[in-house]
């Protein structure tokens, strides 16, 4: 999940959450639908970018963002082996 390349859509991210154990059981029938809503607050939210049209194959890929402790950390540790070199 830590590609930034990557496209999420609804049935990406069920397929995932499936995948890490997640229990569907205490939510409603549709989870397609509770999923999608969920990527678009987070799209909203500015944690997701658009990445085509969701209703026509599109979805939404991973926003970074240089506050982001590991992109720090990566670029801190990036800067280190330069200097080495």
């Amino acid at each position: 999940m830590n590609n930034p390349n990557a496209l999420y859509t609804g049935k990406l991210v069920r397929i995932l959450l499936d995948e890490m154990g997640f229990d569907f059981s205490g939510y409603n029938e549709n989870h397609l639908a509770t999923i999608w809503n969920a990527l678009r607050r987070m799209w909203k939210a500015g944690e997701l970018k658009l990445a085509g049209d969701p209703d026509k194959g599109g979805g939404y890929k991973l926003v970074h963002k240089k506050s982001d402790i590991y992109t720090q950390i990566a670029e801190m540790t990036l800067n280190q082996e330069k200097k080495k070199k």
